[in-house]
This record gives structure tokens, C-alpha cells and sequence, in this order.
């Protein structure tokens, strides 16, 4: 099975864009423009507007009907992306381009895909640029969750768990170089182990603890610049996260920092409260008996 991060389609949709011919037979020309189906990859540069198109007419913009006479038909000579990335250009039903990439693309890199040539495409259809550029995103990690844990079947096993997620495969020897786990109150880096999911895309970091003391602590993690995706691009940089965190339109929030608090003796267990009440035992008898309730960090 291909990656998923090969797995993308480049979408072109067909719409009207002057408002002045609204009422216009279907002999007007329609303008091509790209879209990128998975913007997850991208670093916002998308020449798609759909709010262009008149609200009167949106639903036939989103969803032409005019039959091309293409559909189906692979058009790999029509079409190039530079820099190269082997793969199939075929044109869709519904007025799509698809293009199924047989390797990753790099991260954070501007490609450029060029019609070369019109003559293919029916005679209805125009096109606002034969070049579209976009840039992917550049390697962002998000930490899913930071935890502080007790082993179940060793309860004298304390450690701390943290599990990282990238959007690119990455070089797991250049991640294993760049973590670093500290204990706030000595500033002692502690010793981890780590290990990968099949797409490196997922990294589970496990630091152990040792025995409680009567203080609480913190222990951080930060990934530090230079990790390398595996199939190329530009390295991991502190900057990028900041750079896509602050964009409006982002809607995850990407990290390469977090901590997590270690409990001490008092505060790992405590008892929350202490009920006093009745029951009925199985021969339906009245008991009393006190309830306490406890609270484990």
C-alpha cells in the first residue's frame, strides 16, 4: 500500500467567473483553475476561490454538468511538474485532474505544474494560467499527549510517556538526536527510549521515573531543529511551527514542546472524601458502613 502522503489528487474545477454573462448560453468559455484536494500538505497557496462565482449560480460552478469528451483519459503528456515526480495524470469525471504521485513529495518545496499544451481539452474549456505554482508544508510535529504513568503490573515502574506526530515520514535517527527530556528542578537530561510506528510518522518517547519524593516536579520535552524527513526537504525549524500556528486559517495546533507534572508522596494519592452511610446487606438488613474515596494522580 502507497503511503498516504503520496496520495493526494490535484482537483480542477470549472466555473464562471464573469458576472456579467450569468444568463449566458453554455457557448461561453469556462475558465480552468487547480485545487489541490488535500490542503493539509500545502502551505496555504491555492488558486481556487469558489466565492468568486455570482451565489446565484454557485451550484452549477461547484457542479458543472457540460460532458467533456475526456473523461477517464490518461493526459501524462499534457502535463508536467517540476521539480520531477513520476506518477499518472488522468482526467476525471465532474471536470477533475487527478494525479497520483508514485513517491512523496518533499516537504516545504514550491513545485510548478505546466499544461503544455490546450489542444487536448474541449474547446469550451479556458484557462486563467497554464501554470499554477504551490508550495507544500514545511515538517511540523504536534506532541498528542504527555503523561505521567504507573506501570499496572509493576507499581514500583514510573515513567513518563509523550507521543509525537508528524505530517511527513521522518529520518528516526535525526529524531532520536534532537529530544531532549529535562527535569526542571536539577536540570538533569534524562535517559529515553523510543520507537516508530511503520510510517515513521508516529514517535512514542518513554523516559523513566525514579521513586517519589516529598516535591513535586516537571519534566519537558522539546524536539530541537535539524530532524530530516525521510524522503527530503527542508529540515524541521522551530520557526515553521510558530509560522503555521500564527496563520488563521490553521486549524492544528502544532508543538514541539510540552511538560508534564510528577507528583510527590502527598499528592499522589490523596483520600477526596469520607461518606458515612446505610446499606442493606443480602439478607436485606440494615449496616453501616463508611465509604472513602480516593484520588490517584
Amino acid at each position: 500500500m502507497k503511503n498516504i502522503f503520496c496520495k493526494f489528487t490535484f482537483t480542477i474545477l470549472l466555473y464562471l467567473i464573469n458576472f456579467q454573462v450569468i444568463a449566458a448560453s453554455f457557448n461561453e468559455k469556462i475558465p480552468l483553475y487547480f485545487k489541490l484536494d488535500n490542503e493539509n500538505l500545502l502551505a496555504g497557496q491555492n488558486s481556487l476561490n469558489i466565492s468568486l462565482c455570482d451565489t446565484r449560480i454557485k451550484d452549477w460552478c461547484a457542479k458543472p454538468q457540460r460532458n467533456t469528451g475526456v473523461e477517464g483519459q490518461k493526459i501524462n503528456e499534457f502535463l508536467t511538474i517540476t521539480p520531477e515526480i513520476k506518477g499518472e495524470w488522468r482526467f476525471n469525471s465532474w471536470y477533475n485532474i487527478s494525479f497520483i504521485p508514485e513517491s512523496n513529495f518533499l516537504a516545504n518545496q514550491t513545485y510548478k505544474v505546466t499544461v503544455n499544451t490546450k489542444d487536448f481539452f474541449p474547446s469550451f474549456i479556458d484557462f486563467k494560467s497554464n501554470i499554477i505554482n504551490f508550495t507544500t508544508l514545511p515538517l511540523l510535529p504536534t506532541i498528542k499527549e504527555m503523561n505521567y504513568l504507573q506501570d499496572n503490573i509493576d507499581i514500583s515502574k514510573r515513567f513518563v510517556q509523550a507521543r509525537i506526530i508528524f505530517n511527513y515520514p521522518i529520518d528516526s535517527k535525526t529524531l532520536e538526536e534532537r529530544i531532549e527530556l529535562t527535569k526542571i528542578s536539577t536540570k538533569e537530561k534524562l535517559p529515553f527510549s523510543i520507537t516508530f510506528n511503520q510510517n515513521k510518522t508516529e514517535a512514542t518517547v518513554i523516559a523513566n521515573i525514579e521513586a517519589l519524593t516529598d516535591k513535586e516536579d516537571i519534566v519537558s520535552i522539546e524536539l530541537k531543529d535539524g530532524v530530516k524527513p525521510l524522503y527530503g526537504g527542508v529540515d524541521f525549524a522551530h520557526k515553521n511551527v510558530d509560522l503555521q500556528n500564527n496563520k488563521p486559517s490553521n486549524s492544528i495546533k502544532y508543538s514541539y514542546k510540552e511538560q508534564v507534572l510528577i507528583p510527590s508522596l502527598s499528592s499522589y494519592s490523596k483520600v477526596t472524601n469520607v461518606i458515612a452511610t446505610i446499606v442493606k446487606d443480602e439478607k436485606l438488613k440494615p449496616q453501616q458502613v463508611i465509604v472513602i474515596n480516593t484520588h490517584l494522580f
